[in-house]
């Protein structure tokens, strides 16, 4: 920002801040250098009009030349009562503006207190026992956010991403019977009894995320479901390590902001088609239990999928990736799908691991190796953890 950019949009502030500090003077004292203001624009309008050499006192006293001595009675009478109707009328708009000022104050206050009550009822509701309440508080925090906009619009998606980010299941043991039950096995599966709230939060984020745009060759159109000022896009949204059980449908949405999906797990489809990332989006050690699609996703920063793990599909057909595209570490048990992906700049496969079953496609012919791996990746074997060796049939076509 350079600084005559930084110092006008300085101004505004800066006179607000007079504004108040010279409401909280005495009525007394506004009205007196009100007044004694007045006088000065009085003689200086005077020295503008009048005549003779430009700084002598004849030209100065021009518009007191009618209450000089040789001045006659009417003189006199006229400016008097000018100065007299000055004053008083300097006087009179003093106090209208007190009495105006005054009244805005009183209104923005109550104003600002009943945002803070209706997202303070919010924050309450959601933390009901009871689920339908729990909606109607996603809800109600969402018309907070569109209806007092500017800084409620940040503190609403703060308090609904902490929602999701809080512990609302647990993990239970399950008995896997599908080789029959001498070979049956048991695993822990993420049970979550919130499912109902957690759609209708994801549903609203979503709602505000999703930024007109027409269609082009890699994504589709993107029609905005709210106002323009009712927009979340420039929020920060933060779901690092939150536990997901329904679908993340994130299909088309606008991340302006950081995009914080650090350790999070993604129990199904996790829908990120025609997404726009224009900050940082950060994937760090995410688990996509079900297939992760970011088909036509536009990365216009750092694309951060160290450490993720993709235990389905992971469609990454016809993403663009402007800046570092980090999979370093990530684990893919099925197919890895790039075809169509433009790279800009490099991208980073150091450490990861893919099925045999289902090798990476699509990848640039200069970041792929003879064996058909990015540089630095390597094959799963059949014993790593959480990867199975499989057959090329069970891969999706």
């Amino acid at each position: 920002m350079s600084e005559t950019t930084g110092t006008r949009r300085s101004r505004p502030g800066f006179l607000r801040a007079v504004t108040r500090r010279f409401g909280t003077w005495p009525l007394f004292g506004v009205i007196l250098v009100w007044v004694v203001l007045a006088l000065v624009v009085f003689t200086v309008l005077g020295w503008l009009w009048g005549e003779g050499p430009l700084w002598s006192w004849q030209r100065w006293l021009t518009n007191w030349r009618g209450a000089s001595a040789g001045a006659g009675s009417l003189d006199l009478v006229k400016v008097s009562l000018t100065t007299i109707g000055g004053i008083g009328g300097t006087g009179y708009l003093v106090i209208k503006y007190r009495e105006r000022a005054s009244a805005e104050r009183a209104e923005r206050d109550a104003e600002q207190d009943r945002a803070e009550q209706r997202l303070l009822s919010g924050v309450q509701q959601l933390g009901s026992g009871s689920p339908q309440v729990r909606i109607a508080g996603v809800y109600s925090l969402a018309n907070v956010a569109d209806t007092y906009r500017g800084e409620y619009r940040q503190r609403v998606v703060s308090i609904l991403c902490g929602y999701l980010r809080t512990q609302r299941g647990e993990r239970e043991t399950a008995v896997n019977e599908q080789d029959g039950p001498e070979q049956s096995s048991e695993e822990k599966v993420y049970v979550s009894h919130d499912g109902a709230v957690e759609s209708t939060v994801l549903e609203v984020l979503v709602r505000h995320l999703r930024k007109r745009c027409e269609k082009t060759k890699h994504r589709e159109a993107v029609t905005q479901l709210v106002e323009d000022d009712q927009l979340w896009c420039d929020c920060t949204i933060d779901l690092h390590d939150a536990v997901l059980t329904e679908i993340a449908d994130f299909r088309g949405a606008t991340f302006n902001r950081y995009a914080d999906f650090r350790g999070a797990t993604f129990n199904r489809y996790a829908n990120f088609r025609g997404a726009t990332f224009n900050r940082y989006a950060n994937f760090q050690d995410a688990t996509f239990n079900r297939d992760a699609d970011f088909w036509g996703a536009t990365f216009t920063n750092v694309a951060d999928f160290l450490g993720a793990t993709f235990n389905r599909y992971a469609d990454f057909w016809g993403a663009t990736f402007n800046r570092y595209a980090d999979f370093g570490g990530a684990t893919f048990t099925n197919v890895a799908d790039f075809l169509g992906a433009t790279f800009t700049n490099s991208a980073n496969f150091l450490g990861a691991t893919f099925s045999r079953s289902a090798p990476p496609r699509g990848l640039p012919p200069e970041q792929v190796d003879e064996d058909g791996l990015p540089h630095g990746a390597r094959w799963a074997d059949a014993d790593d953890e959480g990867l199975e060796a499989g057959s090329p049939d069970d891969a999706p076509r």
